[in-house]
């Protein structure tokens, strides 16, 4: 059976994937749907409010720097999918990407809700479908690539990333991004020059980098052209957290061009152009 859950898109140019969940039977709740992140992200209030208690504290590491969270568990449910004791981090750290995109957020779903499901995302229509693994798993679709992830308590996803026609490259698919990012050491090789200054804002504070434009960037078959990028230097701090070299980020300005299906249990990534899809379905 598929879940099918309307979301918004929150922020300007650039934006986030909003969705309405519950925590322990309180809510809805604005989340932000997130791929970046391991466990799922509650606000203190929400917490709070649903009852769910922290059972130790961290240091954690955002692409803005370093942060202290408090872990716990809670129920999480998405339109009809309830997944119960689900890895928690409490952190007030949503304020400011709220303040960012100008829209009330109080929580983040990340790895720990998310890898139960083949969950893919209309951007076009604004919409989040969720899909449990059956037994079997479906054969491979057209044009889908494998992908891993960065390991058990980073579980990124990782993917191979071809830029002007170079590469693999490795990239984190990150839907908690508002845009891609490429780190210093590939940008000098991709004669990428940076020219304004863009200010993000995520986990741990704000970031900088500079706005510059970049060639084709390619995903197995499914292709974007000359786009803008970020050349973060957060990258690789980053990296050495993770514990593998990460050379850029996939966010919402290369996503949202496509029907973007992230199966989890199969760790198979689907890149499927929304006319190509609309044909298919004719």
């Amino acid at each position: 059976m598929t879940s099918e859950v309307p979301f918004r898109l929150a922020g300007g140019r650039q934006r986030l994937v909003l969705v309405s969940a519950e925590v322990n039977g309180v809510g809805p709740a604005p989340f932000v749907l997130d791929t970046g992140a391991g466990p799922c992200i509650l606000a203190p209030e929400l917490a709070r409010r649903a009852g769910v208690v922290a059972t130790e504290t961290q240091e954690a590491t955002g692409a803005g720097g370093r942060m202290e969270i408090a872990l716990g568990a809670a129920s999480l449910v998405l339109g009809e999918e309830k997944i119960p004791d689900v890895p928690v981090a409490i952190t007030d750290e949503l304020a400011r990407i709220a303040q960012a995109v100008c829209a009330p957020i109080e929580g983040g779903l990340g790895h720990a809700f998310l890898r139960h499901f083949r969950l893919t995302i209309d951007y076009a229509a604004c919409r989040l479908f969720l899909e449990r693994p059956s037994e079997t798993a479906p054969a491979a679709g057209e044009g889908e690539v494998a992908f891993r992830l960065a390991g058990e308590d980073k579980p990124l996803v990782l993917v191979p990333v071809r830029m002007a026609g170079e590469g693999p490259f490795t990239f984190a698919l990150d839907t908690g991004a508002s845009t891609t990012v490429v780190s210093p050491e590939l940008a000098r090789r991709l004669g990428i020059r940076g020219g304004r200054i863009a200010a993000m804002t995520g986990g741990g504070g704000r970031a900088s980098g500079l706005v510059g434009r970049s060639g084709s960037v390619a995903v197995g078959a499914a292709e974007v052209g000359e786009m803008d990028v970020v050349v973060g230097p957060f990258l690789t701090p980053l990296s050495e957290v993770v514990g593998t070299r990460l050379d850029g980020i996939l966010g919402f300005n290369f996503l949202r061009e496509f029907l973007v299906t992230i199966d989890y249990p199969a760790g198979r990534l689907g890149l499927e152009s929304p006319g190509a899809a609309a044909l298919a379905a004719s």
